[in-house]
Order: structure tokens, then C-alpha cells, then sequence
């Protein structure tokens, strides 16, 4: 909040912002990348970003702002919410749900880290909106890779009634309302959309972790 840029727009920027037809990322060990034209730069970013995303979060950031400064042109430090936007959402009636504090891959931070990440990310957000947090949204959110059942139980552990992952698939009756299934918006089309809806209710019910709970 409140300005800065997270790691990952830091890349978006610097592969927008890049001059000429190449960025050379060999010196990190990440290759080189055509820049012709949109396309190619939509592909380099998806490539780079997943090359970084598992590292730490001080490794992300400091190889992020070392790419960054190939490009020798100031990038955006504005992209973020202010408080008083988050609030004036916040008061509009759009729920605001906890997502950690500087967006870790959990299953590869000590518990320590992830209890923190967790649990502070919805203090902060009670604090700024003087409301509940009721929702959790794990980082990228692949079970067993992204996160495991011991956040899960920190989750829940935190006060969270609930929290969503990116396994690919409709709510179910009996599915646990700490792992709840979902689908990306990004069709182009309202019929495109509308199939990935029918799709998602039709197909196989997501593999969620066995929480050891029910």
C-alpha cells in the first residue's frame, strides 16, 4: 500500500520500458530475450517472472531492482493502493481479504516466516479498515507446491473463516472452506467466460491437501 512497486511489476516495467530489440539477462543466469514487438515482451515477462517467483523474498527483490537497472529509465513507484483508496473500496462494499504481507511462496519460507505473513497481513487490514478479515488467498496458490497443510492450519489457526486457492475448479459441497476452488476472469469474451464457468462445474472435482481435519 501506499506507494513502491512489488517484485513482480518491477519485471513488467523493466521488460515495457526496455529500449531496442533485446534484453540481455545472461549475467543472472536468465537468458536473453527478443523484444520486437508486444508479443515477445508479454513472453519474456511470463518466462522471466517464473524463473524468479520461488526464490526468497529478499533475492526476488534485489535481482528484480538489479534488472531493473539494465534499463537505466526510472519505472512507475506508484502502483499501488494508498490507504485512502483501500478504504473508500473498503466502504463501497467490496469485501478486502488478506493476501501476506510481501507475497511468499509459503511452502518455501520456515514457519516462522509464514505464521508472520499470515497472520500479520490481516492485523494490518483490521487496523487500516476497523472491519474483520475474513478471507485469505494464498500466494499463488497451488496445493502441495505453493502451499502446504501446515498453513493451511496457520490459516485457519488466524482467525481467516475462509481462503481460496488457483486449483482449477467449482466450490464443492464438503470441500473445506480453507482450500475453496476457483477460476480466472481473464476471458476476452462474456461467452468465454461463461463456457470456463460451465467447464469448471462440469469437470473433475480439484486435488485439494487432506487437511486431516474432517
Amino acid at each position: 500500500l501506499d506507494g513502491g512497486r512489488m517484485w513482480n511489476d518491477t519485471v513488467i516495467e523493466t521488460f515495457a520500458c526496455a529500449p531496442g530489440t533485446h534484453l540481455s539477462l545472461t549475467s543472472f543466469g536468465l537468458g536473453r530475450y527478443p523484444l520486437d514487438n508486444l508479443t515477445q515482451r508479454f513472453a519474456a515477462v511470463k518466462e522471466v517472472l517464473g524463473k524468479i517467483k520461488y526464490r526468497s523474498t529478499q533475492e526476488r527483490v534485489a535481482l528484480t531492482d538489479a534488472i531493473a537497472a539494465l534499463v537505466a529509465q526510472e519505472l512507475p513507484r506508484d502502483l499501488m493502493l494508498t490507504t485512502t483508496q483501500l478504504r473508500a473500496l473498503h466502504a463501497a462494499g467490496m469485501e478486502i481479504g488478506a493476501h501476506t504481507v510481501n507475497h511468499p511462496i509459503l511452502a518455501r519460507t520456515t514457519p516462522q516466516e509464514a505464521e508472520y505473513e499470515i497472520v500479520q497481513s490481516r492485523r494490518t487490514l483490521q487496523e487500516l479498515l476497523d472491519d474483520p478479515i475474513a478471507t485469505f488467498a494464498y500466494p499463488n496458490g497451488r496445493p502441495g507446491v505453493d502451499y502446504e497443510k501446515t498453513h493451511v492450519a496457520m490459516v485457519r489457526d488466524a482467525g481467516f473463516a475462509s481462503a481460496v486457492s488457483t486449483a482449477w475448479g467449482a466450490a464443492r459441497r464438503g470441500m473445506s472452506p480453507f482450500q475453496l476452488a476457483r477460476i480466472a476472469p481473464w476471458d476476452t469474451t462474456p461467452a468465454r467466460f461463461g463456457l470456463r464457468i460451465v467447464r469448471s462445474y462440469f469437470g473433475a472435482a480439484p486435488e485439494l491437501l487432506d487437511e486431516g481435519l474432517r
